[in-house]
């Protein structure tokens, strides 16, 4: 099993900057409602407890890997990074090898 805990992180004024483009933009106002402005009034203990979940849960086989978010196209590729970086670490890239007996009943079949 290989587990890959991502992150990611953007700053209170990157967050406000969202907000107020979901406020004047009709095709983002979806993505926003009450209970972002009262979690947004409690952004203090979230990152306590952001890093209460660190301390408690980050580990040398699954450590968490923080993205900066502020920049959407960046975290994106640096979160697709950090997976193709873990699993290739962890599974086998090369592909196996052909077994002999079945090389041998498979050309006799397709006559090659």
């Amino acid at each position: 099993t290989t587990l890959v805990k991502i992150f990611v992180h953007i700053t209170q004024k990157e967050q406000d900057k969202r907000f107020r483009d979901r406020l004047e933009d009709k095709w983002k106002r979806w993505k926003t409602g009450l209970d972002d402005y009262r979690n947004r009034a409690r952004r203090a203990d979230y990152l306590v407890a952001m890093d209460e979940m660190f301390a408690r849960t980050n580990t040398p086989a699954a450590p968490w890997i923080v993205i900066d978010g502020n920049d959407k196209k960046a975290a994106r590729i640096a979160a697709l990074t950090a997976i193709a970086d873990a699993l290739e670490s962890r599974v086998e890239m090369e592909p196996p090898v052909l077994d002999p007996e079945v090389e041998k009943v498979a050309r006799a079949a397709l006559g090659s």
